[in-house]
């Protein structure tokens, strides 16, 4: 009896994180069939690239509030993953999300640019 619980908890615990997966990162680009999944590809493209700005960013500058904000990004596609099992429904949750994301990138050239002018300043 023991056996049959513990493999059902497995089970469940194996689906839940196809799940996070599949959130975050469908459709993949083999599954692009329409312009709509082409936007949802590139919506996942945004996503990583914020993310790994983001990361980045935060090596560079040691900025916790970066940390605090890519933290709770994550948590809300953890939260919004456990309860989404519709792909359409999927995107729509992510993209309230994505945006926080894409703000990392304009603050990414934003510090790239800050660290070029300190170095003509100091020449």
């Amino acid at each position: 009896m023991k056996h049959e619980a513990t493999s059902g908890f497995i089970m469940d615990l194996i689906f839940k994180v196809k799940q996070e997966i599949y959130f975050m990162f469908k459709p993949f680009f083999w599954e692009i069939r329409n312009f709509a999944d082409l936007i949802g590809f590139f919506n996942v493209f945004f996503i990583l690239l914020g993310i790994l700005i983001a990361v980045y960013v935060y090596r560079k500058t040691n900025n916790k509030r970066i940390i605090i904000l890519l933290i709770m990004i994550l948590m809300f596609y953890f939260v919004f993953a456990l309860g989404t099992y519709n792909y359409g429904t999927a995107l729509r949750h992510r993209d309230k999300a994505s945006m926080l994301l894409t703000m990392f990138i304009p603050y990414f050239y934003y510090f790239k640019l800050k660290k070029r002018k300190a170095i003509v300043y100091k020449k």
